[in-house]
């Protein structure tokens, strides 16, 4: 979630009217003109900006501008989104669903990256107030039935796009431990340690 830092007498605006002032400090600027709900936002090069000195590291550091416009366009349809990628009418999509990955990954003039490392984790959480779900004994036998790798199969399919992982708050970040976790990836009738 983005922090939006605003002058105080444009954040004074009331909830039910919308902001039609929009400041900023970076590197582009916003053009209202052009502005398609829903559809496009474009921005261009802002000459005011002077970045920093410091290398830029993710949100931080100096920014280059190395383009005069970026157009930030709106395409719901993950295969519309892919076809003007191979067709050249855009330059990037940020999120492609898993199952239409290997298209883009089959055509050589396209490359394919993990932005995030950290991913996003999936849970399963049993309604307890209604049944079945309400008799914990139920709810035992349906732990020790799933167990992850049923469950990404079943969710996912191909395991080059999942990774299995019993840490409460993710594998990659530096403090991320799958200590004592092994229920959490047991289950499928599986005898647990």
């Amino acid at each position: 979630m983005p922090a939006f830092i605003m002058p105080a007498r444009i954040a004074a605006t009331p909830p039910t009217e919308a902001i039609t002032e929009y400041v900023g400090s970076g590197p582009f600027q916003f053009i209202k003109e052009e502005f398609q709900p829903g559809v496009k936002a474009v921005y261009r090069r802002f000459d005011g900006y002077k970045p920093r000195e410091a290398t830029a590291s993710g949100m931080a550091g100096g920014k280059a501008v190395n383009v005069d416009r970026v157009e930030w366009v709106t395409m719901p349809d993950n295969q519309t989104a892919i076809s003007a990628l191979m067709a050249g009418e855009i330059d990037l999509i940020e999120t492609v669903k898993l199952d239409l990955q290997p298209i883009l990954q089959a055509d050589p003039a396209i490359k394919t990256e993990t932005r995030d490392e950290l991913g996003f984790q999936a849970l399963l959480r049993m309604n307890f107030k209604h049944p079945p779900f309400d008799n914990v004994e139920v709810r035992r036998a349906t732990l020790a039935a799933l167990g992850q790798q049923e469950l990404m199969d079943a969710i996912i399919g191909n395991p080059d796009y999942y990774r299995l992982c019993g840490a409460i708050f993710g594998c990659k970040p530096p403090l991320g431990s799958e200590t004592g976790s092994g229920s959490q990836k047991a289950g499928g009738g599986r005898r647990r340690t």
